[in-house]
C-alpha cells in the first residue's frame, strides 16, 4: 500500500470486512465508503466513487443486514476491467449458492465456518488467487508459513507459494474434520438447489411478514436477495429486544441487529434443512407475541 491508495467498500459491511480496510488509514489509505442501494453494492453506485486511486473493492456476497445478494460477476467484471483487486466475504454465502472465483473475477474470497458452511466457529478458509499471492508480503508472519519452516532455528522469513504463506500457526485441526464433513453434506445437497429453497423461503417469509404490517428491508422484488429475510416491526429498541425473548421461549430462533441510526431489525435466516411450514408458523408466532 501506498499514500494516497484507497479501498472502495459499502456503508452496510460488517466490521469484519470493513476494520481490517479502514485500519490501513494508518498508513494513508483512503476508504471510498459507498452508500448501499436497495441494501448492499452496485456497479452503478461503484461508478459514482471509484477513481484512479481505487485499488481494492470489497464486499459481502450476502450482505449480514438486509439480505441482499450482490452482484459479483458484475463487479467482477467491473475491477478487472479497471486493474482493481475484488475481495468477496463470503461468509453469508458460500454454503447456499455458487461461487466461481474464476469467472466471477474474484481475487481474494474469505469465510469463517460457523454460518452458511454448518461448521463449527474458529475455523474457515482463504482463497488468493495464485498471482495476487505471489506480489503480497504477509504483514504477519506464521512459524509455518515459510519455505523450509521445519527447520526452525533457520530464520529464513522466505514466504511458502500461494496463499500457504498466510498460515498462522498450529491448525485447528477438529475444526477442519467438522468442516469437511460439512462441505461434503453441502456439496452433495447442491449449493444451486440451496439456494433456489432458501429464496422461496425467505420470499415467501417477505411476503407473510408484509401482510402482518412488518416492513421487509430485503430486496425480494428484484431476485436480489438470499437466505436471509430482515423487517422492522414498529417497536422500540427494547420492545425488539423483548420480542426476540418471547420468539426463543418458543423455539423460534432470530437475530435483533441495529442500522447505523439505531433502527431495531430482526432477522431471519435459512438453510437447507428448514421448510415452508416452519415459516409459515414463525409468522404465526410472531403475530400472537406482537398482540
Amino acid at each position: 500500500w501506498q499514500p494516497g491508495d484507497a479501498v472502495a467498500l459499502c456503508d452496510v459491511e460488517f466490521p469484519s470486512n470493513a476494520y481490517p480496510w479502514m485500519s490501513l488509514a494508518r498508513e494513508g489509505v483512503k476508504i471510498q465508503l459507498i452508500p448501499a442501494q436497495n441494501g448492499g453494492l452496485t456497479v452503478e453506485a461503484l461508478k459514482q466513487v471509484v477513481d484512479s486511486s481505487t485499488r481494492l473493492v470489497t464486499v459481502s456476497a450476502i450482505q449480514f443486514l438486509s439480505g441482499h445478494k450482490t452482484d459479483l460477476q458484475a463487479i467482477g467484471e467491473f475491477c478487472h476491467a479497471r486493474g482493481i483487486l475484488f475481495a468477496v466475504d463470503a461468509i453469508q454465502a458460500i454454503g447456499h449458492m455458487p461461487i466461481d472465483v474464476q469467472a466471477m473475477h474474484i481475487d481474494m474470497l474469505a469465510t469463517g465456518g460457523q454460518k452458511s458452511l454448518l461448521a463449527m466457529p474458529g475455523i474457515g478458509f482463504l482463497y488468493v488467487r495464485q498471482e495476487v499471492s505471489e506480489q503480497m508480503q504477509p504483514r504477519y508472519v506464521g512459524s509455518n508459513s515459510t519455505v523450509d519452516f521445519l527447520h526452525w532455528l533457520k530464520y529464513d522469513m522466505t514466504p511458502l507459494p500461494g496463499a500457504a504463506r498466510f498460515s498462522m500457526g498450529t491448525p485447528n485441526v477438529a475444526g477442519t474434520v467438522g468442516l469437511a464433513a460439512s462441505i461434503k453434506l453441502l456439496s452433495r445437497l447442491g449449493p444451486a438447489n440451496i439456494e433456489q429453497h432458501t429464496s422461496r423461503l425467505t420470499a415467501v417469509t417477505a411476503q407473510l411478514l408484509t401482510q402482518a404490517g412488518c416492513r421487509v428491508i430485503t430486496p425480494t422484488e428484484n431476485g436480489r436477495f438470499g437466505p436471509i429475510c430482515t423487517f422492522a416491526t414498529g417497536m422500540t429498541n427494547e420492545e425488539t429486544d423483548e420480542l426476540v425473548q418471547k420468539l426463543g421461549k418458543r423455539r423460534v430462533t432470530v437475530g435483533k441487529h441495529l442500522d447505523a441510526q439505531g433502527t431495531p431489525y430482526i432477522r431471519a435466516a435459512f438453510h437447507a434443512y428448514n421448510t415452508e411450514e416452519e415459516t409459515v408458523r414463525f409468522v404465526e408466532i410472531l403475530r400472537e407475541e406482537m398482540k
